[in-house]
C-alpha cells in the first residue's frame, strides 16, 4: 500500500493544489487559485507524482533576521538616492 500524497499549499496564494496531466499525458501540479505550477513530468516506465510532490512541497528556509530579504523601493526613492 502506498503512502497517501500530500501536496503544500501554494507558495504564492496559499490555494491548495492538485494534480494535471493533459492528452500527452504530462503531469505537472497547478495551484487552484494563482494557477502557478511546477515542473512538468513524464514516465512510461514508473509514476512520477512522487518526484513532482517533492519538487512542489520544497520551500526555501524561512529566514528570522531578515537577512536577505528582497525589498522594493518605490521609484521616487529611487531616483533621490540615485540620480539620473
Amino acid at each position: 500500500m502506498t503512502e497517501p500524497i500530500e501536496l503544500l499549499p501554494c507558495p504564492f496564494c496559499g490555494a491548495a493544489a492538485h494534480f494535471e496531466m493533459d492528452e500527452e499525458r504530462w503531469e505537472w501540479v497547478e495551484c487552484e487559485g494563482c494557477r502557478m505550477h511546477g515542473n512538468r513530468s513524464v514516465s512510461l516506465m514508473e509514476d512520477c507524482k512522487p518526484k513532482l510532490v517533492e519538487a512542489w512541497n520544497r520551500r526555501a528556509p524561512a529566514c528570522a533576521s531578515g537577512a536577505g530579504r528582497l525589498t522594493l523601493e518605490t521609484s521616487d526613492s529611487i531616483s533621490q538616492d540615485h540620480p539620473t
